[in-house]
C-alpha cells in the first residue's frame, strides 16, 4: 500500500468511527455533551453525544492518527457533501442525526476513492 493509499484509508476509518459515535449520541451547538447535556470535550470519558466535528475529533484520538489524516477526513466529508462549514451543517435547523451519519459515511466513501 502506498503512503497515499494508507493516508486516505485511515481518513476513511476515522469517518467510519465518527459515524458510530454519532449513532451512539448526537448533539448540536457543542463538540460534545455529557450525560447531563452539558458541553464537554469530545475526548472526555463523560461525553455521550457528539457533533460531526466532535465525532471526528474523538475518532482521530481513538485511532491515534496524525493531524493531516484528520484534516483529510474533514475535507472528504466536506467534498462529498458540498459543504463549506462542518459545524454549520451539523447545527443547521432541521438537521437530524441520521442525515449527519449518512453524510459522514459519504465522506468515508470519498476518502476510499482517493485511496484507490
Amino acid at each position: 500500500m502506498t503512503n497515499r493509499e494508507e493516508h486516505y484509508t485511515m481518513a476513511a476509518e476515522v469517518l467510519d468511527l465518527a459515524a458510530t459515535y454519532i449513532e451512539r449520541g448526537w448533539t448540536q451547538g457543542a463538540g460534545a455533551r455529557d450525560g447531563l447535556g452539558e458541553p464537554c470535550r469530545s475526548i472526555s470519558e463523560d461525553a455521550v453525544e457528539w457533533c460531526a466535528d466532535g465525532a471526528i475529533a474523538i475518532a482521530s484520538f481513538r485511532l491515534n492518527v496524525i493531524k493531516a489524516i484528520t484534516i483529510s477526513a474533514t475535507e472528504a466529508l466536506m467534498l462529498a457533501n458540498n459543504l463549506l462549514d462542518v459545524p454549520a451543517w451539523n447545527d443547521r435547523e432541521g438537521q437530524r442525526a441520521d442525515l449527519v451519519v449518512r453524510g459522514i459515511r459519504r465522506g468515508a466513501e470519498r476518502a476510499r476513492k482517493e485511496a484507490a
